[in-house]
């Protein structure tokens, strides 16, 4: 029931109550519950713990930045899943399990997750890349983009240089254009390596880091979809 919850990636103030029915009976538990443990006590103590209920999610999913509680830590588990489940405070047990993330050193190191657990680690780089290749195929689809792009097209550095965003990205390699959008999540070397050569001709900087050539980009058919020719 709580995934359900996890649909909000970029939660704002009210996302908090955003959830399945069985986990607001549930969350709401401590309002109803205590006219029926205590039907003696007064209407006032039930009204202040719905109250709490309502407003306490706030300040955790207000997202990641001012003028509200800047709950950036919390933020990053609904956007990476795989890390910050508690809170910092006063026992910090992401820090323990190695599942905690900082959100500064996360900005600092260019928006790339380090976690202490390798397999938190990876289990939420299976669940970014997931997600990911869910959105771009319902961008692409609502886009038209589905139907089969004819690989011998030509095209010119500068169409490239219009397909370089996170959810659109286009590489030209060895004179082929590449679509490597479903790709960045799954490249070794980290997303920001192809971020910061999307839309251009990466072919230099590909064969002085890879010495398989094509071959090696062939290996991925699923992630990796050729969309035109380079137009010199």
């Amino acid at each position: 029931a709580h995934s359900l919850h996890h649909k909000s990636y970029n939660p704002g103030p009210w996302s908090g109550l955003c959830m399945h029915p069985i986990e607001h009976f549930l969350y709401y538990s401590c309002a109803w519950l205590m006219p029926v443990l205590l039907p003696r006590v007064h209407p006032m103590v039930f009204l202040y713990c719905k109250f709490h209920c309502d407003i306490a999610p706030v300040g955790g999913h207000d997202g990641h930045d001012d003028p509200a509680g800047n709950g950036d830590f919390h933020w990053l588990h609904h956007a990476k899943f795989e890390c910050n489940y508690g809170v910092p405070f006063p026992v910090n047990f992401d820090k323990i399990f190695g599942t905690w993330q900082d959100y500064r050193e996360y900005k600092a190191n260019g928006c790339q997750m380090q976690l202490g657990s390798k397999r938190a680690q990876k289990e939420m780089e299976n669940a970014v890349g997931e997600r990911r290749g869910l959105t771009v195929a319902l961008l692409q689809e609502a886009a038209g983009a589905q139907e089969e792009a004819d690989p011998t097209r030509p095209l010119t550095l500068e169409q490239v240089n219009e397909h370089k965003t996170t959810f659109d990205c286009w590489v030209a390699l060895e004179g082929r254009v590449l679509d490597v959008t479903k790709f960045i999540c799954h490249h070794p070397g980290g997303e920001k390596m192809i971020i910061m050569n999307a839309g251009k001709d990466v072919t230099q900087v590909f064969n002085q880091i890879h010495s398989q050539g094509l071959a090696l980009v062939d290996r991925f058919p699923q992630q990796i979809r050729q969309v035109g020719k380079l137009d010199n």
